[in-house]
C-alpha cells in the first residue's frame, strides 16, 4: 500500500495508520472530511454509523447492509469500482450542499441506532420468533 501511495505521488496526503486504539478513534474521526467503507462484504457497517453520529459524510460500497444502516445519508458505489469511488469521494468532499445534506441526514439516521432502540428491536425479533 505504501508503494502504491508513493507511486501515485500522494504520500503527503495519505496516512496509513494501521490499527487505531479505541481511545484515539474519535480524534481520528473528527479530523476526517469523509469516511469510506469500500468493502466487498460487511456484517453491519459500524464505521459508517459511527461517522454519521459524528457528522461525517460517508461513502460506502453498494451492499444491502450499507444501504440499510445509513438509509439515504451515504453515497454508494459498486464494489471494486475505483472510478465510482473516486467520483463519490470527490462529491462528498467538494460539494458543500451535498455535504450539508449528508451530515444532516446522517445525524438524524444515527439517532435511530441508540442502545435502547436496538434492544427494543432485538426483543421484538425474539418475541416474533418465539411467538410470544
Amino acid at each position: 500500500m505504501r508503494a502504491e501511495v508513493a507511486s501515485l505521488g500522494i504520500a503527503d496526503r495519505v496516512t496509513l495508520t494501521g490499527p487505531i486504539p479505541d481511545a484515539a478513534l474519535h480524534a481520528w474521526f473528527r479530523r476526517a472530511r469523509v469516511i469510506t467503507l469500500p468493502s466487498y462484504l460487511e456484517g453491519f457497517g459500524l464505521p459508517v454509523l459511527e461517522a454519521m453520529a459524528m457528522g461525517i459524510p460517508c461513502v460506502a460500497t453498494d451492499l444491502p447492509v450499507m444501504r440499510e444502516v445509513p438509509g439515504g445519508a451515504a453515497l454508494h458505489v459498486p464494489p471494486g469500482d475505483v472510478a465510482a469511488l473516486r467520483d463519490a469521494l470527490d462529491r462528498a468532499c467538494g460539494d458543500e450542499g451535498l455535504r450539508t445534506r449528508m451530515i444532516d441526514e446522517g445525524l438524524s439516521r444515527a439517532r435511530l441506532y441508540t442502545v435502547d432502540r436496538l434492544g427494543e428491536r432485538a426483543v421484538a425479533i425474539y418475541r416474533d420468533v418465539l411467538g410470544a
